[in-house]
């Protein structure tokens, strides 16, 4: 076989041209056929990681906005419409979530489907035995083993039955449907024809009188308090109303009770979209709201450069799953409290409290478990809509950009509400992820503060060099943490 010679014209072989650009050749695609393998693809580049921007874990996701009526209603301050139960001439029915006065409706629950079959397993083949190792047979007149078969999560939730479906009748449909034979009349003393169907009552008993004792237990104790009412086709469904989906608001109405008729035991409520309606308020899925529940949207200007005196952020509306409530000022940095309302007891839905917890547990409330990351979980709720907006995290952020990192060197006084006075300091660094301000007090303390939430005596802008002298301050105060943890690791006992 000739060997790969150099040209006359002085230029390498084509095989050795090609060993130079990179290539096999042909040697070396012999030699590699004589392997049996191909030469190695040559290494594919690492993709390097982008870091996240700071706050960058508080951007809002697809889907956060969206309402989860399902999961709303299970909230701890979510009071269920309750299902009261009547019967007229034969015909059982329950009053049907969230009628009002004039349009009362009744619900009848549909027979079941039929479940649908199980599947039959189909039987794997049988495979044979390992490479030179004896292969199984079934016996005469047997069946090979049927393995066993697995359902996953997924398919359980498939084949689940569905939930029970109801039909929803108007008062002159259900007498319809019941076979009255006077339906103008009865509709008109529906209040004394239709009878109570529970079992805790008197048999026989009017539906209205009932109904008024019912009432009579949130009576006018409930008369001021700010609420928000389901929507009934919300309520019925489980989803979002119909008309949420439209308007691209909520499922919730917000407006205030405003009076009780002792002799029906309906209230009435006034909604902030102007209109009135009168209504059992047990037959509706509401919940309380806090007073002073207004949602605030402004950004408040910054302090002046001469200094000046700026008020704690209003309480913030927030909202996480179901749950409702105001973020409150004055918090400090792991003590932050939420103020929400509740039924003072089940017994007594009608009467209302207020209870404040840390925005972790409000966190839990609704829903997050104990994720403890309420900056995220939970979310403004928005000026008109009353619709749940950015989260506090990125709120906070935008609040504490009004003096961020120019802070740096300047003297201010803050009040703490518990001591009743204010207390001297100055901004030692700005946290960009949190909107936070690091402040070293005159006495020596220090602390990481929502400057934002706080009432602040601002003094004048940083002289020239203020600003320098602080950093050079916290640059040695760290320096010197770190030491004395790095004596405390290496001591050892005696």
């Amino acid at each position: 076989e000739p060997m790969d010679t150099a040209a006359a014209d002085g230029s390498p072989a084509v095989g050795e041209k090609r060993k130079a650009d990179g290539e096999a050749g042909e040697a070396g695609e012999r030699e590699a056929g004589e392997r049996g393998a191909k030469p190695p693809p040559p290494p594919k580049k690492k993709k390097k990681k982008k870091k996240p921007k700071p706050g960058a874990a508080n951007k809002p996701k697809p889907g956060d906005h969206e309402e989860d009526i399902a999961a709303e209603v299970e909230a701890s301050c979510v009071i269920k419409a309750t299902p009261v139960p009547v019967v007229f001439n034969g015909l059982a029915a329950t009053f049907a979530a969230g009628c009002v006065s004039g349009e009362e409706e009744f619900a009848i629950r549909l027979p079941d489907p039929p479940p649908e079959p199980e599947p039959v397993p189909v039987p794997e083949p049988q495979q044979p035995g390992d490479a030179g190792g004896p292969t199984q047979t079934p016996q005469s007149g047997g069946t090979p083993p049927t393995p066993p078969t697995t359902t996953t999560s997924k398919e359980a939730d498939e084949r689940k039955p569905p939930g029970p479906r109801f039909e929803y009748l108007t008062l002159e449909e259900f007498f319809v449907r019941a076979g009255a034979s006077d339906v103008a009349a009865c509709v008109a003393s529906w209040r004394e024809t239709i009878r109570y169907g529970g079992d805790d009552g008197p048999a026989d008993t009017p539906i209205g009188g009932w109904l008024q004792r019912r009432g009579a237990t949130w009576g006018k104790a409930s008369v001021g308090y700010q609420c928000e009412v389901l929507n009934p086709d919300a309520a019925r469904s489980g989803g979002s109303s119909a008309l949420m989906e439209k308007q691209g608001g909520t499922s919730w109405r917000v407006g205030e009770v405003v009076n009780f008729d002792v002799a029906t035991g309906e209230h009435e409520v006034s909604f902030l979209d102007g209109s009135e309606s009168r209504c059992y308020l047990f037959l509706q899925t509401m919940r309380w709201l806090p007073t002073k529940y207004e949602p605030f949207g402004t950004v408040p200007e910054p302090p002046p450069e001469g200094g000046g005196m700026m008020m704690a952020s209003p309480p913030l509306p927030v909202g996480c799953g179901g749950m409702r409530g105001m973020l409150l000022p004055g918090g400090k940095r792991g003590e932050e409290l939420v103020r929400y309302a509740a039924p003072r007891d089940a017994s007594t839905p009608g009467v209302m409290a207020e209870f404040t917890v840390p925005a972790t547990e409000f966190e839990r409330l609704g829903g997050k478990g104990t994720a403890k990351k309420w900056r995220q979980s939970l979310r403004l709720v928005h000026v008109g809509s009353y619709k749940l907006g950015e989260t506090m995290g990125r709120w906070l952020r935008t609040l504490g950009n009004l003096t961020g990192d120019a802070s740096v060197g300047r003297h201010l006084e803050i009040f703490w509400p518990g001591d009743g006075a204010f207390y001297g300091g100055t901004v030692a660094a700005y946290k960009t992820e949190t909107g936070e301000h690091e402040v070293y007090y005159d006495d020596g303390g220090k602390e990481t503060l929502q400057l934002s939430m706080q009432t602040v005596r601002w003094g004048p802008a940083p002289a020239p060099g203020a600003r320098e002298r602080m950093l050079k301050l916290v640059a040695e105060e760290t320096e010197r943490a770190k030491n004395e943890k790095g004596k405390k690791k290496s001591g050892g006992g005696g």
